[in-house]
């Protein structure tokens, strides 16, 4: 994805991948690209996430904070060996929406928390996100 979005025309020989000359357009309006984040649960997706990733997301359940933070450190430690700084890899998961969870969560080095709406009910959708925005929200 980067070549084709940093050249006209891009080229790329790859293992899972092949290709010249392809064009595409159009091309991100950010120079660099749209960061890529790199999703999984497993010790390949954390090196990968480090060795090539604009981040990481590790979907892993809810309290499972060991697993989690082994991961990060995995990721964190495959940046480093390949000369990257793995404070620029922003880590993404998902949370209940609790304040206690998410302050673990940042405590682990996570950036973002990403949390599925309180309700799939019109009429209950806007009050659970109320709660939301005052009991977590507010106080982050």
């Amino acid at each position: 994805m980067r070549a084709l979005w940093g050249n006209e025309a891009a080229s790329f020989h790859g293992k899972q991948f092949d290709f010249k000359e392809v064009y595409s357009f159009p091309k991100p309006a950010q120079k660099a690209g749209i960061p890529i984040m790199i999703g999984g649960y497993t010790p390949a997706a954390a090196r990968r996430a480090g060795r090539i990733g604009d981040g990481f997301f590790p979907l892993v359940p809810d309290n499972a904070n060991a697993k989690l933070k082994e991961l990060i450190e995995l990721m964190r430690a495959e940046a480093r060996k390949h000369g990257r700084n793995p404070d620029q890899l922003e880590v993404s998961t998902g949370a209940p929406a609790e304040l206690d969870a998410i302050k673990v969560l940042e405590d682990l080095g996570v950036s973002r928390v990403i949390r599925r709406p309180p309700s799939i009910v019109p009429a209950e959708l806007g009050a659970g996100l109320e709660k939301i925005a005052n009991t977590v929200i507010a106080k982050l």
